[in-house]
C-alpha cells in the first residue's frame, strides 16, 4: 500500500514500507476534471515529484483535451491524511479538490 509520511517537515512516499520518494518540500498532484452524470468529478492520474508530474502533464495534456477532459496540477504542502486518502480511496480526489477550491476562494 502506498503511504505518504511527513518526516522532518518533508514528504516521503512508501510502498509497503519501502521508500520510493524522499525529502520533498512539496508534492504535486495531477487530476483530470470529468463530468459524470452532470456532476464534476476529479480523477487522480499522477502524484509525487513536481518535475515528474509536470512531464506527464506536458506529454498527455493534448490527448486529454481532445477527449474533453482538463488536466489540473496542484503543487504544495498537503496533510498526510489528505494525500493518503487521495491515493487510496476512490472518489476522495473530488472531495479534496472541492475542499481545496473552497479554501482558495475565501
Amino acid at each position: 500500500m502506498l503511504e505518504y509520511k511527513i518526516e522532518n517537515g518533508k514528504y516521503s512516499l512508501y510502498n509497503n514500507q519501502k521508500l520510493i520518494i524522499k525529502d520533498q518540500e512539496e508534492i504535486s498532484l495531477l487530476f483530470s476534471k470529468e463530468v459524470i452524470n452532470k456532476k464534476e468529478e476529479y480523477i487522480l492520474h499522477k502524484h509525487g515529484i513536481k518535475k515528474n508530474v509536470e512531464e506527464f502533464f506536458n506529454k498527455n495534456n493534448n490527448f486529454f483535451n481532445a477527449i474533453g477532459s482538463n488536466l489540473i496540477i496542484y503543487t504544495g504542502k498537503f496533510s498526510e491524511e489528505d494525500l493518503n486518502k487521495i491515493i487510496n480511496i476512490t472518489g476522495y480526489a473530488t472531495i479534496f479538490v472541492n475542499k481545496l477550491n473552497v479554501s482558495q476562494n475565501k
